[in-house]
């Protein structure tokens, strides 16, 4: 119960912060909703995703596409995790999940092509979209919004930085003793 408590004042809390850099680079509130477990399953769902792709795709990306990709599944997968965990903490249900995992997704393309240091302002910008196209809960918004760039933050910059993707999971269909397994689809051979 302490940490369900715990949580409970950690999402008030949230939703009376500013969107400052400050706010966004402290690490200390996702360390609470994301516990170890949820590390686990964002890792687990982040190679299974990644793995699924590469079986129908085939052996045909390269080096840099592949890293690219595993970096945006994985980072799908931590928005998932800790999204799940403040919509459930918030008592948001059904259908109503979708709007909010939208919303998340739409902020965060946006930050990845902007400056940290203009992130609070592109937050701050984002406040419109509680509005549209469906009318969010702006205590549950502003929420998902400061947790939304807490992750981002730092999958890129921080914590959960990735420096180097190990060669094993990057080529599935590779063995370790330099023995090719066969990925199915995608090789072009009739």
């Amino acid at each position: 119960m302490e940490r369900l408590d715990r949580i409970s004042k950690l999402l008030d809390r949230l939703a009376e912060e500013d969107f400052t850099l400050e706010n966004i680079v402290d690490n200390s509130d996702l360390e609470l909703l994301l516990g170890t477990r949820e590390l686990v399953e964002a890792e687990t769902a982040t190679r299974s995703r990644y793995l699924k792709y590469i079986t129908k795709r085939g052996d045909v990306l390269y080096p840099p596409a592949r890293e690219a990709l595993y970096k945006a599944l994985r980072e799908r997968a931590y928005l998932d995790a800790i999204l799940k965990a403040a919509l459930d903490f918030l008592g948001i249900c059904g259908p109503h999940k979708l709007d909010y995992h939208r919303f998340a997704y739409k902020l965060a393309k946006r930050l990845k092509g902007m400056r940290v240091e203009r992130w609070p302002q592109i937050l701050e910008e984002f406040t419109i979209w509680w509005e549209r196209p469906v009318k969010l809960d702006p205590k549950a918004a502003k929420v998902i919004t400061i947790l939304t760039a807490k992750v981002l933050y730092q999958l890129h910059y921080g914590k959960l930085r990735l420096e180097k993707i190990p060669h094993e999971i990057l080529y599935p269909e590779v063995k370790h003793g330099g023995e090719e397994r066969a990925v199915q689809g995608g090789s072009g051979e009739g």
